[in-house]
């Protein structure tokens, strides 16, 4: 007779409460008659260890005593351990403790030799699809592949046994012996290697950002960053990092520098990875990284939905459905892409999910309505479709969260909302000096959950201001003296401040304007709100092309500038309007390489390339 984890859950189950046997047998998935057999073989053990055994009357099972010895080490001879708990230990010692030959493995588990091979290649299967593998090397563990991804591994396992809170490490209290000698695999791991400096760290890193990192992604940045220290104290370094010149343009590479004191050349590689991942645990004040491909990924999404909700609740509206008619109405023209609230909150959110993504940071996906699960199933596809647009493919729980909002701002649109347009009009009409921009933040600090903000988008033709006969560009065949002249411009224009243009600079060395070939087009925007003082787009025709320092032909340069993610937003989403025309911008070009006459969709012309 052995002992298995599912006798170890009958035990604690009726420990907490009494239960028909026919209740407890469906909840353990197990017939009466089994679970009657699993009684009898808890019981031979239980008066073993001279406890009480569990008794059944007229069809009821309780347990009130004190099961601590029967959860000891004491029967650890008698467990035998399923497929799942074998996998999950060789794991944990080829992570936490490659040193334990594999001889004490075997006996540990007790199991035979072709049984413990056969465990170890479907462990590698858990390891392959983060392309790592599990070798064994002289009768020891071994883990090979990318160091990024066996730090996440690490990270994930240990998170499963530890947590960080108040500056502390806290080990979980497992009940069963296997997860206590589990605990004490990754314990002594983290005790020989004491990575404590990772708390002051992170805090300093918070306190730089200024910025309150919420306590699920503090512990897992906390718990990496020990990974992290760790690895590097074991002589492993990252030494490659494939956005790392955008990452080095980015404030949290310097915060990370700064709170570990990781100046030196050999750190940098390590500093840009964190810096990723605290990106993804932080809202900024926009993209920078491929930021007009990602509001072209919410200008996609939405105007798909939008046009998909339209034809669904014109379909319900036919079987006579008022609430139909109602959000029919409401969700014409696009309106979701007026959504000021929306477009915020889908900014803000995809601003990180990026990076959790690429970095494989889970976040918590809500309960979701049977509405919204088929509202889902919309949004996946277009998001797949179009996730080129994106530094990372959106994973489902992120797709989630992007469908909750959405969901969130079609109901309110069928709750007959209060028009922020028409009340703007009805104020305008009544007052001869209204401050129109007091007067939209009373409004929506007070009574936002019961308006919608559908004031009209800003046509292009307000926005654009084309330098068609500006004589005084400089005459060069680079392409900086020109974004200096440009944003010097725009700051005498009232547009930017004088960080504006370096801005600009920033992120064109970290090559992250769009660039469209098809018209010879550099797109450019600041690389801080702050640093604008209103929404406006300039357009600068060139007499004769420059290149930039990727060798790129550039025939006309635009900068948008913005004073917050929707303004930005929208101006993106009237110029992809624009580009969408045929020969949208009249410029005068060289003759050796002219720009196409052709019309192109609004995906291949709103698609810059690198």
């Amino acid at each position: 007779m052995s002992l298995n984890k599912q006798h170890f859950d009958i035990v604690t189950a009726l420990t907490m409460q009494s239960s028909n046997i026919k209740v407890l047998a469906s909840v353990f998935n197990m017939t009466s008659r089994n679970l009657r057999y699993a009684i009898e073989n808890i019981n031979y053990y239980l008066e073993k260890l001279g406890m009480t055994p569990i008794a059944l009357t007229q069809g009821e099972l309780h347990y009130p005593h004190d099961p601590s010895p029967f959860f000891s080490d004491t029967l650890a001879s008698n467990f035998i351990f399923s497929k799942h708990e074998r996998e999950e230990y060789l794991a944990t010692i080829a992570l936490f403790a490659p040193d334990t030959p594999l001889c004490e493995i075997q006996n540990y588990l007790r199991v035979s030799r072709p049984t413990l091979n056969k465990d170890l290649r479907n462990t590698n299967e858990t390891f392959n699809e983060l392309t790592l593998e599990l070798e064994v090397i002289d009768q020891h563990l071994c883990v090979t592949g990318k160091e990024k991804q066996i730090r996440y591994l690490q990270m994930c396992y240990a998170s499963k046994y530890l947590y960080c809170k108040n500056n502390n490490l806290h080990y979980l209290e497992k009940r069963y012996f296997f997860e206590r000698d589990i605990v004490a695999i990754v314990r002594a791991y983290m005790e020989h290697y004491k990575p404590l400096a990772a708390f002051p760290a992170v805090s300093k890193i918070e306190q730089n950002a200024k910025c309150s990192l919420s306590h699920e992604f503090k512990n897992l940045f906390t718990i990496y960053l020990m990974i992290t220290l760790i690895r590097i104290e074991q002589g492993v370094l990252i030494n490659r990092k494939n956005n790392g010149t955008f990452l080095q343009s980015t404030k949290a590479f310097g915060y990370i520098q700064n709170a570990l004191n990781w100046h030196q050349e050999s750190y940098r590689f390590e500093s840009l990875h964190l810096a990723e991942y605290f990106l993804g645990g932080i809202n900024t004040d926009g993209f920078y990284e491929k930021r007009l491909q990602a509001e072209s990924f919410i200008y996609q999404l939405l105007s798909t939905i939008s046009q998909s909700c339209v034809s669904q609740y014109c379909l319900e509206g036919q079987r006579a459905d008022p609430s139909a008619i109602r959000a029919s109405s409401q969700l014409n023209n696009n309106s979701l892409l007026n959504d000021t609230a929306l477009l915020n909150d889908m900014v803000t959110y995809l601003t990180t999910a990026v990076y959790r993504a690429k970095n494989n940071l889970n976040t918590q996906l809500g309960e979701q309505s049977p509405y919204s699960r088929q509202l889902f199933e919309q949004v996946k596809v277009v998001a797949t479709q179009y996730s080129h647009l994106l530094v990372e493919p959106l994973r489902d729980e992120e797709i989630g969260y992007l469908t909750r909002l959405i969901n969130r701002a079609i109901e309110a649109r069928s709750h007959n909302p209060i028009s922020l347009e028409a009340l703007l009009s009805i104020a305008k009409n009544c007052s001869s000096d209204l401050n129109c921009e007091e007067f939209v933040t009373q409004i929506l600090s007070k009574v936002g959950k019961q308006v919608i903000d559908d004031r009209t988008l800003p046509a292009l033709d307000d926005l654009l201001v084309t330098l068609g006969h500006a004589n005084n560009v400089p005459d060069c065949v680079e392409l900086i003296p020109v974004l200096k002249w440009l944003g010097g411009e725009m700051e005498q224009m009232g547009l930017v401040n004088e960080k504006y243009t370096n801005g600009v600079q920033t992120l064109h060395f970290a090559r992250n304007h769009a660039y469209f070939a098809q018209h010879g087009l550099l797109i450019c925007h600041g690389k801080s709100s702050a640093h604008s003082h209103r929404i406006g787009i300039v357009h600068l025709p060139l007499k004769s092309p420059v290149k930039d320092i990727f060798h790129r032909t550039i025939r006309q340069v635009m900068m948008i500038s913005h004073i917050d993610n929707v303004q930005h937003l929208r101006a993106v989403h009237q110029l992809h309007q624009r580009l969408t025309e045929q020969d949208p911008f009249s410029v005068t070009t060289e003759t050796d390489n002219p720009l196409s006459n052709r019309s192109t969709s609004a995906l291949s012309a709103f698609h810059p390339v690198e």
